[in-house]
């Protein structure tokens, strides 16, 4: 897969700080701990109660997520060479 750059400033989106990346991935998190549990009945951790490699991999699809989403909002995608 080819690395890409998108740059956020032409998005009509807030910007991505860190805080607001982990926002989403803990709220991503959150929902889908509660659909799964609800369709398995299981008893999900809480986001505080994961381990630091499953937090970074849920921030790591929030940025990827956020990302997707600038662009769609106008964001710029430069190629990485």
């Amino acid at each position: 897969m080819r690395a890409r750059r998108v740059d956020h400033r032409t998005a009509q989106i807030p910007k991505p700080t860190k805080r607001l990346i982990e926002s989403v991935g803990r709220a991503c998190y959150g929902g889908f701990a509660a659909s799964l549990g609800l369709s398995l009945d299981l008893n999900l951790l809480d986001w505080d109660e994961i381990g630091s490699i499953q937090k970074q991999a849920w921030i790591d699809a929030a940025r990827a997520s956020f990302a997707t989403i600038s662009i769609a909002g106008g964001a710029e995608v430069h190629q990485i060479d």
